[in-house]
């Protein structure tokens, strides 16, 4: 106790050095602090249901190893049900409806789940009860022909804002869109449930994964119809077993299903744990950075134990009377590491600070990159994970020292009386500072990797405009008969808007994720097979007649859609010259005809597009089919309107006009596509950001090291100097013998930290885009760009060396 004492107080009696310790630090501590803190909320926390180590989602998955993510169908879910290794399977699908106001309608996103589906999560109501048997709709979702449901259940959150959270909900009814009659409310869920994936619902304008969940409903299976979709399967293991198990068994059993029904052969299936499934996204991006702020840590503790190095040279004197008056050596390690420790804890407190103002920073700059960005806070698991890392920074920092201080000749330290740098102090420095500039090189290649894939995704040419053109979500909910009437009325009232150029309606707006999966062939060329793997599988989207103007879109050959290409009109479409290069060939496109799965009218091809990249700008261009609005029109779509000044000044009177229309129309998510193109590399931008702000103060940390380093040198050699003036040296000729000393430290830490970039490289490999992990460029800008900072970092002393008064040092004793 009196050693720790003893710290503090010398901590207090010598204020300058406690600062820059405690505050260097403070950074490290903060910034590995506040990326737990993401990777415990968005990793780390388990999701709100019983036992969820235990749940799995089983799903099909082709032999070939192609996407698939048209979901489970009646036949392997029949299947599944008898797995030794699962109990009782249940079924989900995402869904969206709207809750019906007459100052526009808000859009709901909610879940179609069959009734043991709450069984088998082990979720219970807060309120109420969950459906009855009687409250189940009939085969298909409400969204398909069939009875639709007649109950709700509301999620914690929209109970919350919509109603108040009136404690007498359950009983009262809901309007909901697409409903012929309001549903009563049997049960409220508790709160923080959020979605489980549908990646057959992934490409809805609505579906956002990471949302709490807004209602819920029940659905029942037709179980004759085996080779239709059924939706998605969460399972719960069995005692004992494994994913791993769950895995082996359901494969099996989908090749047994296969071999029964030939629809489905190519298929087999997977079991993957759900924390597994909805944590993919989030591992990809956090855990390359958790690694770069690691980086940052030991950066930091080797600062600090270069600070305590040279601390210990000026307490020389201290460690040999103490000595002498019988210390022994494990005395003095003892003493200097507490010191390190009590540093280490003071800058916990500050981190801890810190780490809370960098989180709110990451959630402002992360919220579209980051999934589940909501649950991050600052609580108890991040600060016993602060002082958990300060303990850590304090002996990585202190044990050098500590080990220094008590391995020296107690006899030769009662003898003098030296406060400058001996030739292994030097070496010892010279170490700890080749070791940041190893570090630093590694981060700062890191980030202009980074910095090199944004400027190969801002000269990505997508194949449309994304500037001056205003985006927004509308969707009629009043009479399905009167949907038209409103679309005709809404296109002629908005481009009358003054500033607008050009309007279209469109389902499958660029860069949003959105159209539809279609599975079809070309006619005439059918491939013989039934199976679902061999049907042409592409996205389809449909707009109308003035959408390729809007977007800047150019027709390679053919003509586009006009308003007579409607319901009474022949099926019309237009692909893109990717599938004509991938399902045509050499034939000519247009005249060609198309038949969807399980339609018996055939769409004629009247136009080819020019290649986009309409679904990332990271990937090349796939097939893809548009179809006239007029022909297939969407619930819930876009207006995309061209404008001739900046797109959002005309939001106000658009929102205006469609409610002049239609009062309870909705109308969200107002944005532009420049800034949907943004959003589409969210990812790639949050860790530039973050990745490059860890490199900046790497860098700073690194320089301050050699600028330590050279300092103890200088005035350590102040005679030799002197000495080499004396016999003649010229001052540039001085300058440039402590400027080559800085050099070579540089020299080796680069080198080294070229190796240690291309490691960064291979853990950022994910985030890049048009450059390899190795990319020369990235790997010499970063050398030259340290090589730069730290020859302003060895000038200072190098310059005092050369300005040094000769003959005051050479009168030293």
């Amino acid at each position: 106790m009196d050693d720790v004492r003893y710290a503090f107080r010398q901590l207090r009696t010598h204020p300058a050095f406690a600062a820059v310790a405690v505050a260097t630090l403070a950074v490290g501590i903060g910034s590995a602090s506040a990326m737990f803190g993401l990777i415990q909320g968005v990793l780390l926390s388990p999701p709100p249901y019983a036992e969820p180590d235990r749940l799995v989602l089983v799903s099909p998955a082709r032999v070939d190893g192609q996407p698939f993510d048209r979901g489970s169908t009646v036949g392997h879910w029949l299947a599944w049900r008898t797995a030794r290794s699962l109990e009782r399977p249940a079924l989900y699908r995402w869904t969206f409806n709207f809750l019906v106001r007459g100052d526009g309608s808000r859009s709901l996103g909610g879940m179609v789940v069959t009734r043991d589906f709450f069984d088998v999560v082990g979720v219970r109501p807060l309120m109420g009860r969950t459906f009855t048997a009687a409250e189940a709709s009939k085969p298909g979702t409400p969204a398909k022909p069939g009875a639709p449901p007649t109950a709700i259940l509301l999620g914690y959150d929209l109970w919350q804002r919509e109603f108040g959270g009136d404690p007498g909900i359950v009983g009262k009814a809901v309007t909901l869109s697409r409903m012929p009659a309001p549903l009563p409310v049997v049960g409220v869920m508790p709160p923080g449930l959020r979605f489980l994936p549908d990646p057959g619902a992934a490409a809805e304008p609505n579906y956002d994964l990471d949302a709490k969940v807004d209602f819920w409903l029940a659905m029942t299976v037709d179980e004759t119809a085996v080779d239709r979709g059924a939706g998605n399967v969460v399972a719960r293991l069995k005692p004992g077993a494994t994913a791993a198990d769950a895995h082996a068994e359901v494969a099996a059993m989908s090749a047994g299903v296969a071999k029964a029904d030939p629809r489905l052969a190519g298929l087999t299936a997977t079991a993957r744990p759900v924390r597994a499934v909805l944590n993919a996204e989030g591992e990809r991006l956090l855990v390359p950075l958790f690694g770069a702020v690691g980086l940052l840590f030991l950066i930091a503790c080797a600062n600090v134990s270069g600070l305590l190095l040279a601390r210990g040279l000026q307490r020389q004197q201290e460690y040999a009377t103490r000595a002498a008056m019988g210390a022994g050596r494990a005395r003095l390690f003892r003493l200097v590491l507490i010191e390190a420790v009590a540093i280490a804890l003071t800058a916990a407190l500050v981190g801890a600070g810190l780490a809370w103002a960098i989180v709110a920073v990451l959630r402002a700059i992360g919220g579209h990159a980051v999934p589940r960005a909501d649950a991050v806070a600052v609580g108890w698991p991040v600060l016993l994970f602060g002082a958990l890392v300060a303990l850590a920074a304090g002996i990585g920092a202190g044990l050098l020292p500590a080990l220094r201080a008590s391995m020296g000749d107690r006899y030769t330290l009662l003898k003098g009386s030296r406060t400058t740098a001996g030739r292994v102090e030097r070496r010892l420095l010279a170490g700890v500072a080749i070791v940041q500039v190893v570090l630093t090189v590694s981060l700062l290649a890191g980030a202009a990797l980074l910095v090199r894939t944004a400027q190969k995704l801002d000269d990505v040419r997508p194949g449309y405009d994304t500037e001056r053109i205003l985006a927004m979500t509308v969707t009629h909910v009043g009479d399905r008969a009167q949907g038209r009437a409103f679309h005709e009325q809404g296109l002629e009232r908005v481009a009358a808007v003054p500033g607008v150029r050009h309007a279209a309606f469109a389902w499958g707006l660029p860069l949003t994720g959105n159209s539809w999966p279609a599975e079809l062939e070309v006619v005439g060329r059918a491939s013989g097979s039934s199976a679902i793997v061999d049907r042409i599988s592409l996205p389809v989207r449909s707009v109308t007649e003035d959408y390729f103007a809007v977007m800047g879109m150019r027709l390679a050959e053919g003509r586009g859609f006009s308003r007579s290409d409607n319901g009474d009109a022949p099926r019309v479409g237009i692909v893109n010259a990717a599938f004509v290069r991938k399902h045509l060939g050499s034939a000519q496109a247009l005249g060609q005809q198309l038949r969807f799965q399980g339609s018996d009218k055939p769409t004629t091809i009247v136009g080819v597009l020019a290649d986009t990249r309409t679904e990332r700008l990271r990937e090349p261009p796939e097939p893809e089919l548009y179809q006239p609005f007029w022909q297939s029109g969407a619930f819930s779509k876009h207006l995309v309107l061209r404008t001739t000044g900046d797109p959002l000044l005309v939001a106000p009177q658009v929102r205006d006009a469609l409610r002049a229309i239609q009062p309870t129309v909705a109308v969200e998510r107002v944005t532009t596509m420049a800034e949907i193109r943004r959003q589409s590399t969210a990812a790639q931008t949050f860790a530039l950001r973050l990745l490059a702000g860890f490199a900046v103060v790497a860098t700073l940390l690194a320089a301050v090291g050699l600028y330590g380093v050279l300092s103890l040198s200088v005035g350590a050699r102040t005679k030799e100097l002197a000495v080499r003036q004396a016999i003649g040296a010229r001052r540039h000729q001085v300058i440039g013998l402590v400027l080559s000393e800085g050099a070579r430290l540089v020299a080796v830490g680069v080198a080294c930290g070229i190796a240690g970039a291309l490691l960064v490289g291979r853990l950022l490999d994910a985030l890049l885009f048009g450059v390899a992990a190795s990319d020369p460029v990235s790997l010499v800008t970063a050398a030259l760009g340290f090589a730069g900072v730290a020859a302003l970092a060895c000038l200072v002393p190098a310059w005092r060396a050369g300005t040094a008064d000769m003959l005051a040092a050479l009168r030293q004793d």
